[in-house]
């Protein structure tokens, strides 16, 4: 006879995972930079952020997009650059 249970963690296990969302202080942490800082640009749109009444929300996997993306902008400025010094 199965487990009462049973039912209960086949839902469990059918519902999406849910990442954890950062606030201002953790997400700015992981950026390294001031939380009015990360404020001001997620009110500019500037960093994938959700606000969430009052607050500020950040998922720490579009922060590292968002970084990478900015790093590889770099990149791509800085060998336009040199090529353009070479000329």
């Amino acid at each position: 006879m199965p487990n009462g249970n049973s039912h209960h963690a086949t839902l469990r296990e059918a519902e999406p995972s849910f990442e954890p969302l950062l606030d201002l202080a953790e997400a700015a942490g992981l950026l390294r930079i001031h939380p009015q800082t990360l404020k001001k640009m997620a009110i500019r749109r500037a960093v994938p952020a959700i606000k969430v009444g009052r607050l500020w929300r950040f998922r720490a996997t579009d922060l590292q997009e968002w970084v990478d993306s900015r790093v590889s902008l770099a990149e791509n400025d800085s060998e336009r650059r040199a090529s353009e010094r070479r000329q």
